[in-house]
């Protein structure tokens, strides 16, 4: 039996290398519904349904779910989605059986005779307009995995791609969501859902009716085929703890508003149990996960992320014990350990990150307990290796336009560890602002102050803590970042997503970076189920621009890939809301409206 699943999984990767078919990129804008049976003929009760953007599932030896068949189970999806007036290339791959309709006439049928590790094809001529599209599935034993899509062979891609089963996205799988009416996810859960994605936002409401508008606990598990590095991105208000395979990866059970966190792991090949658990305090409640793939060892980080590496040991040598992707390299750790696995003493710490800088003379300005380094461009600029009670050091390095390495290398002896750090152009110009009323309270730990709206191509100027309240003075085009003074007067730019902005309404743009796209209205109409936030864009890392009260309608101008989020018009505030909070007109189906880029 072994050895017939190692041949298997051999023929699989070797057609998977070699297939030139980009199946995961061939059905933009479809969704799916499907259904699921512990039978394999589509017979008897639906053991769940679930909606996804895409058919892309590899469930290895597994099942689909926590109480279904791993063998011997079946499945149906069905999406009515738009087709040019054109001749299309349908794709299956699976293990085992698949049928294919399109607009309820069988094109395609291997239940009888599975054709596992194959790639199935068929071309089909399509009218222009919507047309209804049918995938059963059968697995009979064994792997199980499915994948499907199409390509205009009018526009088909010179040089498609096939990804790797085991780079496959998480937004594959399907999470077992229990909720809890308590604090911490024990004991019995008062109702247990199924989704593609966690990524809701229930404002002051509640997830269910059954489940409590605030003190409540939430529990997510999937089972998916990893293989190297990932990055875990979550943000939330409030609590959230991550575990990969048992492994707390991150462990902020605590009361916080919009923060987000970020680490990386890395896996060898085959399937692994990611638990995601979240609590709800009081006020509003939110959580947003991601898992993207991390190609190579050298991150690809944006100019505003840090690469992070661990050390046991005070001289930033060997092997890193683990590396995360960080906001910022400043730390106060107290008498604490950054991570478990270094001890509170005798330990070092090495940030990198890759700006893009514009050209002028950078202030480099840095406080430590004990010491620290910092190369840019790999030249040496501060050397203060040794123990120190809170001392300060600062360098003035010239910089010509484009990007650059940073480095910033710390160690602890004992007692106390903390590290601040800011980098600042000198000679910026700063305008005179205007009074708008508005004042900005940030609610990041620390936040970075940048001379322009923009994280990759802006520097930092100034630093600012959680609870400090400055005068907000301008804007950029969507609202997404804020011009505030600070207390020297001088101008810099925080991200909204950290910024709880109270009088807003007479705030000027004064930056046109970030403008939203425009787009038409559909003529459709959606309903607000509570008090919903607008926001700048399809997430809850996106800042708020306005709310929409309970039961408001708003003009329905598009909708985000997945169909989880709405582009509206309400009064005048135009953005995104979350599809959770929306309710759609009977007779309205969500392939019909358009996908907002």
């Amino acid at each position: 039996m072994m050895t017939k699943r190692i041949y298997w999984t051999f023929i699989l990767l070797a057609l998977l290398l070699a297939l030139s078919v980009s199946i995961t990129q061939a059905q933009p804008g479809a969704i799916w519904l499907g259904r699921f049976y512990n039978t394999t003929d589509l017979t008897g009760s639906v053991m769940f349904t679930t909606t996804t953007d895409e058919i892309a599932y590899n469930w290895g030896l597994g099942a689909p779910i926590a109480g279904m068949n791993s063998d011997a189970f079946s499945a149906r999806w069905t999406t009515t989605t738009f087709f040019n007036n054109s001749t299309y290339r349908f794709y299956l791959f699976a293990d085992d059986g698949v049928r294919l309709y399109v607009d309820n006439i069988l094109v395609l049928d291997t239940f009888a005779q599975p054709k596992p590790a194959q790639l199935l094809t068929v071309d089909r001529p399509m009218t222009a307009g919507t047309h209804m599209i049918q995938i059963d599935y059968q697995e009979r034993g064994g792997e199980a995995y499915l994948y499907a899509g199409w390509d205009d062979m009018a526009t088909m891609p010179t040089e498609p791609n096939l990804p790797l089963l085991s780079n496959m996205p998480l937004s594959n799988v399907s999470w077992t969501g229990q909720y809890y009416n308590s604090s911490t996810p024990s004991g019995a859960p008062v109702a247990i859902v199924t989704t593609d994605d966690i990524d809701f936002d229930w404002g002051s409401g509640s997830p269910l009716a059954s489940v409590n508008a605030d003190n409540f606990s939430a529990r997510w598990q999937a089972t998916a085929t990893l293989n190297g590095t990932y990055r875990i991105d979550i943000s939330a208000d409030d609590g959230v703890r991550v575990y990969i395979d048992g492994i707390n990866y991150i462990n902020e059970w605590h009361t916080a508003q919009a923060r987000t966190y970020s680490t990386t792991f890395t896996v060898t090949p085959g399937l692994h149990t990611i638990i995601v658990e979240y609590f709800e305090a009081t006020g509003v409640a939110f959580i947003e996960f991601d898992i993207t793939p991390v190609s190579g060892t050298d991150y690809d980080l944006p100019g505003g992320i840090w690469r992070a590496e661990y050390f046991d040991n005070p001289d930033v040598s060997d092997s890193p014990l683990k590396v995360e992707l960080v906001y910022s390299p400043m730390s106060d750790w107290q008498l604490d350990p950054p991570t478990p696995l270094v001890p509170s003493d005798n330990f070092s710490v090495r940030w990198t990150s890759h700006p893009i800088l514009a050209e002028g003379t950078y202030r480099f300005d840095i406080q430590a307990d004990d010491g620290v380094r910092v190369y840019v461009d790999d030249v040496l600029q501060i050397d203060q290796w040794h123990s120190a009670r809170a001392e300060v050091y600062s360098a003035e390095v010239a910089l010509q336009q484009g990007e650059h390495e940073i480095v910033v290398e710390f160690f602890d002896n004992n007692m106390l560890a903390f590290l601040t750090y800011t980098m600042t152009r000198i000679g910026d110009y700063t305008p005179q602002p205007q009074d708008t009323g508005a004042i900005g309270t940030i609610t990041a730990f620390r936040l970075n102050v940048r001379s322009l709206p923009d994280a990759n191509t802006s520097a930092v100027i100034a630093k600012v803590n959680e609870g400090e309240s400055f005068p907000i003075v301008g804007r950029n085009a969507d609202s997404t970042w804020w011009q505030i003074q600070l207390p020297d007067g001088q101008l810099g730019w925080v991200f909204g997503r950290y910024v709880d902005a109270a009088n807003t309404a007479r705030v000027p743009i004064t930056s046109e970076l970030g403008a939203m796209p425009s787009v038409p209205l559909t003529g459709y109409t959606l309903t607000v189920t509570d008090v919903t936030n607008v926001r700048s864009g399809p997430s809850t890392r996106y800042s708020i621009l306005g709310e929409i009260p309970r039961g408001g309608v708003a003009q329905i101008a598009g909708r985000n890939s997945r169909g989880t989020w709405f582009y509206v018009s309400y009064n005048g505030l135009v953005g995104w809301i979350a599809g959770t909070l929306a309710q759609l007109p009977s007779g309205v189906n969500i392939s019909d409206l358009p996908v907002v880029p």
